[in-house]
This record gives C-alpha cells, sequence and structure tokens, in this order.
C-alpha cells in the first residue's frame, strides 16, 4: 500500500504470533519505494529472466540488492538482515561457514571457562548465552536480527574433554 510516497505492507513479515516482544513491530511501514521492493518485486512487473532462476539464485539477487542500497537505509529495520554480515566484511556472494568465519573474526580459546581478553587480562566466565555456531546454522545465526555482534564474543571453546566447539556468546558474566 501507498500512502504519499512512502509504502506500507502490515502482512508481509507479519509479527502475528511473535512471543518475543510486547511491542509490535513491522518491517515493511514507512519505506521508500527502492527499499520496500529490495527484496521483492513491485507487483507482477518480474523480470523473466528471475522467474526462471532457481531460489539459490534469486537469494543472490537479494542479497546483492540489499548489499548496494545498505549504505543508503542502514537505519530501517529491513536492512538489519545483512548488518552482522556487513559487519563481518562479508560480501554477498560470499558463503558463510566456519572456516571464512574463523578467518574474519577474532576467536578467543577457552578453556575451564576462562580465557584472555584482547588487553591479554584473564577473564573468568561466570555464565553466559551462546548459539553453537556449525555451518549448517551460520546464515541463520548472521541473519538474526536481535543478535548484536558488539555485544558478542566468539569463542574456541574447549570443554573438559578437550572436544572443540565454536560459540557466539552473549550475556557474559564474569567472576
Amino acid at each position: 500500500m501507498r500512502i504519499g510516497n512512502h509504502y506500507y505492507d502490515p502482512t508481509f513479515d507479519d509479527p502475528i504470533g511473535n512471543t518475543q516482544t510486547d511491542k509490535t513491530v513491522f518491517t515493511y511501514y514507512k519505506l521508500p519505494h527502492d527499499l520496500m521492493y529490495v527484496n521483492r518485486f513491485d507487483g507482477i512487473d518480474i523480470p523473466t529472466d528471475i522467474k526462471t532462476l532457481d531460489l539459490s539464485a534469486r537469494k543472490k539477487i537479494v542479497l546483492k540488492n540489499m548489499y548496494e542500497q545498505y549504505d543508503t537505509y542502514k537505519d530501517y529495520l529491513l536492512m538489519s538482515k545483512i548488518k552482522n554480515r556487513k559487519a563481518l566484511g562479508l560480501s554477498y556472494e560470499e558463503t558463510v561457514d566456519l572456516n571464512t568465519l574463523t578467518n574474519k573474526v577474532k576467536f578467543y580459546e577457552v578453556n575451564n571457562f576462562s580465557y584472555y581478553d584482547e588487553n591479554g587480562k584473564k577473564r573468568s566466565i561466570a555464565g553466559l548465552n551462546y548459539y553453537l555456531l556449525e555451518n549448517s546454522k551460520l546464515d541463520m545465526i548472521l541473519f538474526d536480527t536481535k543478535i548484536d555482534l558488539n555485544q558478542s564474543k566468539f569463542f574456541k571453546w574447549y570443554d573438559e574433554n578437550g572436544n572443540l566447539q565454536y560459540r557466539l556468546a552473549y550475556n557474559l558474566k564474569f567472576y
């Protein structure tokens, strides 16, 4: 729906049933035309060559469109879906896997709930929340609009048996 120079779609990415917040948030609210259609097409004007592409190729086109518009519209909620990818220096074409991620960001090695921070100070972890980083889940985690990489740490976590896990930790509490 268009009102003046802004576009609205309260049904696309509809928050009904969202139990994670008391506040209703609409992603497609009061957007300029080019941002409203950054990840979809205006009505039936879908180019024929795009109709014949597989889902993976169409997703790359959407990512490319979002990357091209990001600097102009980064403060809009819709663009938060790629903010973490941009913050990590990932291109729209890059497939995210643990190998790529470990080369792009600083991982801290944790043994017995302790690690050395960026200043070389030993930190003992009393508690944390985390996402287990596995290749099959990385895109989902990096697209999560609730994750703030500035408030998170990437860990190479060794358990008591010496097994390695990669974790994205948040809500860290220290002794």
